[in-house]
């Protein structure tokens, strides 16, 4: 048996501004939204075994929270200028808790619980610029640039405690992870449109591109026996 409730909030602005002739134009937009999952699943089962049948119960709670805020800004200078930026933000959140047991008739063989915690950080801001003008002898001139910056963090911790009552013994074990991460990108080109004849035109360029990477990976594991407390 399961159920859920899930709910999603969005508010958002746009702006618009330019004068007559249209040489000037910046258009602006911003966007915040949160989205909530909340499940709850509770389940039985039965097992026919020769040596008697086995009964299991399975419990397991989670929600996931999810936000995004994201601002762009483009601007305009007629058709020579154009300039963009744009930043994206994101959290996701996730908290889960289980349960879970088997017994037979006579007495209970063993009892786990686990909860889980992950914390997920993203962040980018880009940006981009295109210029081109003509020159007094008629050839155009147009320079391009480009660059993109984005870290990350992702942060898992998770706990487990299983007591096997068949045997008397007690598992705690502690799971942790964190996976942080960076990375940009950059780009520039040059190019230079020469125009002869009526419609023929001779365009060389000259560009460069350059990234960057990294994601790194930390991972923690410990586990210990204890007599059970049950």
């Amino acid at each position: 048996m399961g159920d859920g409730v899930s709910s999603v909030k969005k508010v958002g602005v746009s702006i618009t501004t330019k004068n007559k002739n249209e040489s000037f134009k910046n258009e602006l937009t911003s966007e915040f939204s949160q989205q909530q999952n909340h499940s709850l699943m509770d389940s039985y089962t039965q097992q026919y075994v020769d040596a008697g049948d086995v009964f299991s119960r399975a419990f397991d709670d989670m929600t996931t929270k999810n936000m995004r805020w994201n601002f762009s800004n483009k601007m305009e200078l007629g058709k020579a200028l154009t300039w963009n930026l744009n930043t994206d933000y994101q959290r996701k959140n996730t908290d889960e808790m289980m349960r879970d047991s088997s017994y037979t008739l006579e007495d209970r063989i063993n009892m786990s619980a686990k909860s889980i915690w992950q914390r997920n950080h993203t962040f980018s801001i880009s940006s981009g610029m295109n210029y081109s003008f003509k020159l007094p002898w008629g050839d155009i001139m147009e320079f391009n640039l480009n660059g993109k910056y984005g870290t990350q963090r992702f942060r898992d911790d998770t706990h487990r405690t299983t007591d096997y009552l068949n045997t008397g013994t007690q598992s705690l074990q502690y799971l942790t992870g964190n996976n942080p991460g960076q990375n940009y990108s950059f780009s520039g080109a040059m190019n230079y449109q020469i125009s002869f004849l009526q419609n023929w035109a001779l365009m060389p360029s000259i560009s460069y591109n350059q990234s960057y990477n990294k994601k790194g990976s930390e991972f923690f594991s410990n586990e210990t026996l204890h007599p059970s407390s049950y």
